[in-house]
């Protein structure tokens, strides 16, 4: 914050390290939800030994998805900076932050995931990430508040919603 004004000029260079920071930190999340139902390429040619694709280390993307739990579906506050958002906008904060869980959720949901996770599952057996082991993790962080009873605030309300439209819709 601090660094980020000149006495007497205008918030722009507040606004733009702002956007900056939020971008990046929805460009790094969306990294980290295409982990699940990911494959990994080894590029070869012919008579090179091993295969191209290789999917994706279960714990890994279990971890991915535990990773998304902590750090973007239990809702990152520290982007919710009062002195910056009363300085930059009227409105709109808790719809970004909300947003962008909205976008990351579907991305790691999304029917094509999904798709690879159910060929993996098939071709390669119970050693891989399969779409209900999956789909009952993702369950598990996004609905936790039906085992906590915590109270659900408009960000778990919103990213719940969306959730339970996404299962609807596919």
């Amino acid at each position: 914050y601090d660094a980020t004004y000149k006495e007497g000029e205008n918030f722009s260079l507040l606004a733009d390290t702002y956007e900056d920071i939020v971008a990046q930190f929805n460009r790094e999340m969306g990294h980290v939800a295409n982990i699940p139902g990911g494959v990994l390429i080894e590029r070869k040619v012919f008579g090179s030994p091993g295969p191209v694709y290789t999917p994706v280390a279960k714990d890994r993307q279990q971890a991915a998805v535990t990773f998304l739990n902590e750090y973007v579906f239990t809702t990152p506050t520290w982007l919710i900076d009062e002195r910056v958002a009363r300085l930059l906008t009227p409105s709109d904060v808790a719809q970004r932050i909300s947003g962008m869980q909205t976008r990351i959720l579907r991305t790691l949901i999304s029917s094509d995931k999904l798709l690879r996770l159910l060929d993996q599952e098939t071709r390669f057996g119970a050693e891989e990430y399969g779409v209900n082991t999956f789909l009952d993790d993702v369950e598990k962080v996004v609905l936790t508040e039906l085992t906590s009873k915590k109270p659900v605030d408009f960000y778990r309300r919103n990213l719940q919603r969306t959730y339970v439209q996404e299962l609807i819709d596919k």
